[in-house]
């Protein structure tokens, strides 16, 4: 409806027309009650527009719960089951296995059965007897070796003689006390009685090639004593191949040249370790 024109205050009528301007803007306010109502009922009718019936009919339904299995990762697709290269993680079987990788303890440190193998003795005693004795081993496994591994023998101990004189050699073999030797010292003893004299020596053992079924080895070293009349502080230097393809001894062994009953050789501790 129109609102009508106003007439002046003094007009006849004039009351009258602000009667019917009242009526129009009722009228208004109910048509705007109206079209309220219906955009109300659009935005939340189940499907307005049909666009959910037509999806209903065109798709199927999926009735997502957050727990299917994943339908694609990395490439693959379906149901997937991931290993550790998948996601380029470290798999649980090479944990602290040789050729792995090494784990820590809760202090953060390498775990002591993860460390290298060490080949350890306490005292060894050869006395009155020319047989070679081995004082430590450590068993390289088998095609383990690569150029470069390096193998350290350390030895304290202390030793006797009589007046039989003779010598004192310390060998280092690969293959045990009847394998190769690839180095070694030899001490030419005093003539004279002497006790518990102190002795130190090291060798250092490096393999020259990976394993194979001649690889060279080098030894290198030296050792100090106080009972011979040469030799006090012996180097040592040599080399010698063997077969690595098959685990082998790498070991220290003494032997006297005399059979004395005074002569006594006591190495206290011996440690043969892998160093690189």
């Amino acid at each position: 409806m129109p609102i009508p024109p106003q007439r002046a205050p003094s007009d006849v009528g004039h009351v009258g027309d602000h009667n019917d301007i009242a009526d129009v803007l009722t009228a208004q306010e109910a048509l705007i009650g109206s079209v309220d109502s219906t955009i109300d009922g659009h935005i939340v009718g189940a499907d307005p527009h049909g666009d959910r019936a037509y999806a209903d009919g065109e798709f199927s339904p999926l009735a997502h719960t957050h727990t299917e299995a994943v339908q694609s990762v990395n490439g693959q697709t379906g149901v997937i089951t991931l290993a550790a290269v998948d996601v380029g993680a470290v798999s649980t079987g090479v944990l602290g296995l040789a050729s792995g990788v090494a784990t820590l303890d809760s202090g953060g440190k390498l775990l002591s059965a993860q460390l290298p193998s060490v080949g350890i003795n306490s005292t060894v005693t050869i006395a009155n007897t020319v047989t070679e004795a081995a004082l430590c081993a450590y068993t390289i496994p088998a095609g383990s070796a690569v150029q470069g591994d390096t193998y350290r023998i350390t030895m304290v101990g202390s030793v006797d003689i009589g007046t039989g004189a003779g010598t004192l050699t310390f060998r280092v073999r690969i293959g045990g006390v009847g394998g190769t030797e690839i180095g070694g010292v030899v001490w030419t003893l005093a003539s004279s009685a002497l006790a518990t004299r102190p002795f130190w020596a090291s060798f250092d053992v490096l393999v020259a090639g990976n394993a194979s079924a001649s690889t060279t080895l080098k030894c290198g070293g030296h050792a100090y004593n106080n009972v011979v009349t040469t030799g006090q502080g012996a180097l040592a230097y040599g080399s010698g191949t063997s077969d690595l393809t098959t685990g082998k001894d790498l070991a220290v062994t003494g032997k006297w040249s005399v059979a004395d009953a005074a002569h006594i050789l006591r190495a206290e501790a011996v440690t043969i370790e892998k160093v690189r």
